[in-house]
């Protein structure tokens, strides 16, 4: 129950939305050891995307 609050606590903090993260756990020694990354998906979907949007840009817009 502790946990639970305090995952609810996070999600309500204001601020980064709660999807603009994703945290990965490789299991590398499964039950004694793993590996945690926290990647921010928002920042990295936004420059993966950038270069597509610029290619159906409408070519009489400046800059």
């Amino acid at each position: 129950m502790r946990l639970l609050r305090e995952i609810r606590d996070k999600l309500n903090e204001p601020g980064t939305p709660a999807a603009a993260k994703a945290k990965l756990a490789l299991p590398l020694i499964p039950g004694i050891l793993a590996y945690e990354v926290e990647l921010d998906t928002e920042n990295t979907l936004r420059k993966v995307l950038q270069p597509i949007k610029r290619l159906f840009r409408d070519p009489t817009q400046k800059k």
